[in-house]
């Protein structure tokens, strides 16, 4: 399907010189890879930031402007989408964000970030339907997306290998507080990204933490006069 505006409001023909864009969706499965005017050369596809449900993008359009012939033939080539699958536990993000649909040929970049409480092992490209067959894998340390492959025109998975790190129990004790006297207390886990907050309806919590693990408290108090201490106790030496 196509459709077109012109850029400026209120015009209603397309005078030679003036821009105008093509608006392009194409049919399930399929991604928009090329647009020409007049058999020239391919023009680039822009496409909107987000993506159905299904990876393929809601908006794809493409910029021209009308030669002084004034007339324009607008041809179109479309590829067949492959998806990239991965499991949410292994939170694997791409380069494009929120899509998950790549033509073949296409560079796929991503990164894998399964949480402080895990180490990234291994990571695996491989065709969804047969595991045996794997995609070759590069990975550059210094890029925010380290991982990157070729996309091949079938579907794949990223299979990710990770190992969870030592770590110990924290337990938190509000039972103590005087809920006169605090009207806010969480403390923060900077690695992880949780608040634990002081609940009166429930005073104890615990946590699983990496050994390694930075633990701030922040604390407001109603009475500012009243000074106010959190204690850290160490058990089984």
């Amino acid at each position: 399907k196509s459709a077109f505006y012109v850029s400026e409001p209120g015009i209603d023909n397309l005078a030679p010189g003036k821009t105008f864009y093509v608006v392009i969706e194409a049919k399930p499965g399929y991604i928009i890879n090329g647009a020409k005017l007049n058999g020239g050369e391919p023009q680039k596809i822009e496409s909107k930031t987000d993506y159905n449900a299904d990876g393929y993008p809601k908006v794809s359009y493409v910029k021209f402007t009308m030669p002084e012939s004034g007339n324009a033939t607008i041809s179109f080539e479309a590829g067949k989408g492959f998806a990239v699958d991965s499991s949410a536990e292994d939170k694997v993000s791409f380069s494009s964000s929120g899509k998950s649909t790549y033509l073949e040929g296409d560079i796929v970049k991503f990164r894998v970030n399964p949480g402080a409480l895990y180490k990234v092992m291994d990571v695996k490209v491989v065709k969804t339907d047969d595991e045996s067959t794997e995609v070759a894998l590069s990975y550059d340390k210094s890029k925010s997306k380290p991982y990157s492959f070729t996309m091949p025109a079938y579907d794949v998975r990223i299979k990710v290998t990770k190992e969870k790190v030592e770590t110990k129990t924290i337990s938190l004790d509000f039972s103590e507080i005087d809920d006169k006297t605090i009207s806010y207390l969480a403390v923060k886990f900077q690695k992880l990204d949780i608040d634990v907050k002081y609940n009166k309806d429930n005073t104890t919590s615990s946590i699983e933490c990496p050994l390694d693990e930075t633990i701030t408290a922040t604390i407001s108090s109603i009475d500012a006069s009243k000074e106010v201490f959190i204690e850290a106790t160490y058990e089984d030496n």
